[in-house]
């Protein structure tokens, strides 16, 4: 009787004994399952299959060890399985004809007015600011009134997301501004770029101040090359990816098509450098980027053939006019600076720590905050001279507007100021003031009038100088026109202190010109 129990008992425990073994080993098993080459992990039928039809030797070839292991993994798989372990996926490219592009473009800037009259009137992009904000809708419904779509918009049920009953059935009516050249469907390419510090990239209305970039320096809209087109009623956009930037937008004809949050169309080739495409999509990166300048060296092809919004096509008309739009545009920042300061930007000056003057500054690096060009402002050093170590690397970065019409790749500016005796830049005019070189001109010290008084010059070629440098064009009364350079035939292009701009003539006398420069001559 004890000799059965006992069997009995040593029976149970080997039973427990086996399956606990069974458990563990299972638990073994499962671990070594989930710490194989993730490579191999998902595919391991597809695996079978590609070793039992490959030959040995080509398999050998890779084994840890071989001269190729570091290169490739054990198992090539097949295109299918190979895209889905790809860390950079190719750029996809989408082509259209050239009438199609100079569509999407026109469509673009369209977009953007509507977006930044938008902004306007709610200091926010869409879906804008209130108690209740609907972020089921894309910003695309919210756009309808500022497209002529008011009808549409109001069809809408905001309080619900963009597939409800209601909203569905709205679909089939997209706008054709959001339609991609003729496709017949509801979906649309055009899109606002999501991800960290852009426009769109939290559940939270962010308005054009918060670009402390600068607008003309950040992307707002893209005409997407990648992926498919989504519902244009979906709050679904491009999500920006940091480790390969052109891939995330895709491209268009080789070119990314986007247009800047001042409005401005930029369209850039598929080999712009991922640094560069960063800093323009980001906001608020504190990187050193020119979106100007980058539409002056890439251009649009369609550059007079109407392609543009009516608000941009004048800057590629004509070279004069390119060229006065450059000038208003530094003008406007010298009297934004006069409104902040009280007088306007010193041609050399200098700031004061504890009594200590720092080397002389040049007008045109005081005046970069407001190019929206902070970045490339706060870089600078104002404890080194223009020349110092750190400074001398900053010259690589000159913003566009200091560059001459035919000028791409230059350090040098023809964008000058007239300095000397008699001038409104005129250092000595405060002699014995130790505050003399930190202050500007001011607009009282001109009694001949704003109109008739030259502020800026772009003079003419062999008196380019280093665009940080603090040195501008003397002047000589005896010789007005001395050390203005070699004057083109089109004329000498200015910007006076009222904001105007001129393209003087080329045979312009003299005592005219000197009475231009000088502010208080009675003429």
């Amino acid at each position: 009787m004890d000799n059965q129990k006992n069997r009995q008992n040593a029976s149970v425990f080997g039973g427990l004994f086996v399956g606990a073994l069974c458990g563990i080993l299972t638990l073994v098993a499962f671990y070594r399952y989930l710490h194989k080459d993730p490579l191999t992990i998902p595919h391991e039928r597809a695996k079978a299959s590609i070793l039992s039809t490959t030959p040995s030797h080509e398999i050998a070839e890779t084994a840890v060890g071989s001269p190729t292991a570091d290169k490739q993994p054990l198992v090539q798989f097949s295109q299918p399985l190979e895209e889905e372990f790809t860390a950079k996926p190719s750029v996809k490219n989408v082509l259209f004809s050239a009438e199609e592009v100079r569509q999407l473009r026109r469509k673009l800037g369209r977009l953007a007015l509507a977006l930044l009259n938008f902004e306007n009137a709610y200091q926010a992009l869409p879906p804008g600011r209130g108690k209740k904000v609907n972020f089921g809708l894309s910003w695309r419904v919210y756009l309808l009134p500022y497209l002529d779509q008011l009808p549409l918009f109001e069809r809408f049920n905001l309080t619900e997301p963009w597939d409800s009953p209601q909203n569905r059935e709205l679909l089939q009516h997209m706008p054709e501004v959001y339609r991609t050249c003729a496709e017949a469907s509801a979906s649309t390419r055009f899109m606002a770029i999501t991800g960290e510090q852009t426009f769109f990239h939290e559940k939270r209305p962010i308005g054009l101040r918060h670009a402390r970039d600068g607008v003309s320096n950040s992307m707002l809209l893209v005409h997407a090359g990648a992926g498919e087109p989504v519902p244009w009623t979906k709050p679904s956009d491009i999500i920006f990816d940091k480790e390969n930037p052109v891939a995330s937008l895709g491209l268009v004809n080789g070119k990314i098509e986007s247009v800047l949050a001042d409005g401005s169309l930029l369209s850039l080739p598929g080999k712009i450098s991922e640094e560069t495409l960063l800093a323009l999509v980001t906001i608020a990166g504190n990187e050193i980027v020119d979106g100007p300048g980058l539409r002056r060296i890439h251009g649009l092809n369609e550059s007079t053939d109407g392609s543009l919004p009516l608000k941009q096509r004048a800057h590629f008309e004509t070279k004069d006019r390119e060229t006065k739009d450059r000038l208003k545009i530094m003008g406007m920042a010298m009297h934004n600076y006069e409104s902040k300061k009280g007088y306007f930007s010193p041609a050399s000056g200098f700031r004061m720590r504890d009594g200590i003057p720092s080397p002389p500054l040049s007008w045109r690096v005081q005046i970069l905050p407001l190019l929206q060009q902070s970045a490339l402002f706060q870089r600078y050093d104002a404890n080194e001279a223009w020349n110092g170590t750190s400074n001398r690397e900053l010259l690589q970065f000159m913003p566009g507007y200091f560059r001459s019409s035919h000028q791409t790749n230059t350090s040098s500016t023809r964008i000058q100021v007239f300095t000397g005796k008699g001038t409104l830049f005129d250092s000595s005019i405060s002699a014995g003031n130790p505050r003399a070189r930190v202050q500007g001109p001011r607009l009282r010290e001109i009694s001949d009038g704003t109109s008739n008084t030259l502020m800026i010059i772009e003079a003419g070629s062999g008196v380019a100088v280093p665009w940080t440098e603090p040195r501008d064009i003397k002047f000589d009364s005896k010789r007005p026109l001395n050390g203005i350079g070699s004057i083109s035939a089109s004329g000498i292009p200015v910007v006076m202190f009222d904001g105007s701009t001129k393209i003087l003539s080329a045979d312009i006398d003299p005592l005219v010109f000197k009475s231009l420069v000088l502010p208080n001559d009675g003429k």
